[in-house]
């Protein structure tokens, strides 16, 4: 009798895990599935896989009498000392926070070997949670500093 609720419980769960391989989202695609060869090869151009378009855009840089930089699409009129800077839509303008030790090189490293997928996909990416395994170690690391700042600041011991 043993070995029927054995059995019974086995077959439960791998139906349990088994269940996500079938269900599908909100695509039509599986919740859940293994990677294929396309998944596993890098693309050329990542922001062309994602559907954004490669346009560029003619911005104007230039600094007034108090040393200020300031950046618009028309150029002001009189200023002989205006930038032209090409602006690619693809471009991330939000900076990154980086661990101290971490250099521009390292950057460049991480950019080249990561790919990209899109932010509303149901698809996690080895990459990816590897890179928000990483960035969730760099703000906790950050949280300690601070807390540990603040100690000092405060004057109580560290635990």
């Amino acid at each position: 009798m043993k070995w029927v609720f054995r059995f019974m419980t086995a077959l439960v769960l791998v139906a349990a895990i088994g269940f996500p391989f079938f269900m599908e989202n909100h695509k039509g695609e599986p919740m859940l599935s293994l990677p294929g060869k396309a998944d596993l090869m890098p693309d050329s151009d990542a922001a062309s896989s994602i559907g954004l378009p490669a346009t560029t855009t003619q911005v104007y840089k230039w600094q007034d009498k108090d040393g200020v930089w300031h950046y618009g699409d028309v150029p002001p009129a009189g200023l002989k000392s205006v930038e032209t800077v090409e602006v690619d839509s693809r471009t991330n303008v939000i900076q990154s926070f980086k661990s101290p030790g971490q250099s521009n090189s390292e950057d460049l490293q991480e950019a080249a070997g990561t790919q990209m997928t899109p932010p509303d996909s149901d698809i996690l990416s080895l990459d990816r949670a590897m890179n928000v395994m990483k960035d969730a170690k760099l703000a906790a690391d950050m949280m300690e500093q601070r807390n540990q700042h603040l100690n000092k600041i405060v004057g109580e011991q560290e635990p």
